[in-house]
């Protein structure tokens, strides 16, 4: 056998194990949560949210957003009674990335806290971010949505955020 005969097997050799490497790598990808994309809700209020209900897994976390775009699991707008409800607003930081998984975002680690000194359900804490939200994005979403009758809202942002305000027109 010359060596001009062996090339073309060799070549195929070469392609098929190519190919199923290619494949491999793009099985263990799917596995590990790329091309499972937190999708967006653009918004003229807004500007862009958390489409409602969805379940991800990314990079081995889980992002679970619930039927009004926040990462906690679902709400009802009006407050169960006998229950207080803690409205968070923030930018990523809030959000937490999609690395990690609802339980440990700082949101649902203080319900969890606030539930166990005082009582299951006596708390909610709402989860209202997405990354890169700036105060325009904040207000709007309260304009689009309420506060859910919530008792204490707190606004998480950043200080570069308030020399911003005047960008965004919430100056008045």
């Amino acid at each position: 056998e010359t060596t001009d005969s062996r090339r073309p097997r060799s070549l195929l050799a070469t392609a098929v194990f190519a190919g199923a490497f290619l494949l491999l790598v793009e099985l263990g990808l799917r596995l590990w949560g790329f091309g499972n994309n937190v999708l967006y809700v653009e918004d003229g209020l807004v500007g862009y949210y958390p489409a409602p209900n969805q379940l991800r897994r990314r990079y081995g976390g889980v992002v679970q957003i619930n039927n009004f775009g926040m990462r906690r699991p679902d709400i009802s707008v009006a407050k169960p009674p006998g229950t207080t409800r803690i409205l968070l607003l923030g930018d990523s930081t809030l959000y937490g990335g999609s690395y990690l998984n609802n339980e440990e975002l700082y949101a649902r680690r203080l319900e969890v806290l606030l539930n166990a000194k005082h009582g299951p359900g006596k708390f909610e804490v709402l989860n209202v971010a997405a990354n890169a939200w700036g105060p325009y994005h904040k207000v709007g979403y309260v304009q689009r949505f309420g506060t859910f009758d919530a008792d204490i809202a707190m606004i998480c942002m950043p200080l570069g955020d308030i020399m911003r305000i005047g960008a965004y027109g919430l100056e008045e």
